[in-house]
C-alpha cells in the first residue's frame, strides 16, 4: 500500500474560516466486498 495525501485535513487548514469541511470516499471497484471487509 501507498500512503495518500489526507485531502480533508488539507483542505480544513486552508479553509480556517469554515465551521466544518465535509468529506466522503468513493468506491472504483468491487464495492460490495470492500463494504463488506469494511464491516467485519
Amino acid at each position: 500500500m501507498v500512503k495518500n495525501t489526507d485531502i480533508v485535513f488539507e483542505v480544513a487548514h486552508i479553509t480556517k474560516n469554515c465551521l466544518f469541511v465535509v468529506g466522503f470516499a468513493a468506491e472504483t471497484h468491487d464495492m460490495q466486498k470492500s463494504v463488506r471487509q469494511q464491516l467485519i
